[in-house]
């Protein structure tokens, strides 16, 4: 579940057909918030997302239902994997990474990055490709 009002305005979004009179401002909004940091500027985030075409038709036909329909079960996947999250990950607290790792028989205890925002791969470049260059380190081939 996805922190409010995220969640709500996300249910009315997905399941009602209101795509067209959601102003792209609003849904650009919403992504700044949850994207954005203090690496990553909320504003820039909001005026590029502004500038989608059609971004509300766009996220409820992409992202809202990867997101809706994100349903996961224990030991659903059996392979090796990573779970990198950062403590200030606005979407996705440090305990849903947690939970996460824990459902993936091979995944290990989650990888929580300090002061990590929710890009990042973009945010914290650095520590995060030295995780995943570790991880890889560890598979066998």
């Amino acid at each position: 579940v996805y922190p409010e009002p995220l969640h709500s305005l996300s249910r009315v979004l997905l399941n009602f057909p209101i795509e067209k009179s959601v102003p792209s401002v609003m849904i650009a909004s919403i992504l700044a918030k949850y994207l954005g940091g203090t690496e990553i500027n909320p504003e820039w985030i909001k005026r590029r997302a502004s500038a989608i075409p059609q971004l509300s038709q766009y996220f409820k036909y992409s992202i809202l239902p990867c997101m809706a329909d994100h349903h996961p079960t224990a030991g659903e996947v059996n392979i090796p994997c990573l779970v990198v999250c950062g403590d200030n990950d606005a979407l996705v607290s440090v305990e849903q990474a947690r939970r996460m790792a824990r459902m993936l028989p091979k995944a290990g205890e989650a990888v929580i990055i300090p002061d990590g925002e929710h890009l990042l791969s973009f945010a914290n470049a650095k520590p995060v490709n030295q995780i995943i260059r570790n991880y890889y380190s560890t598979l066998s081939a």
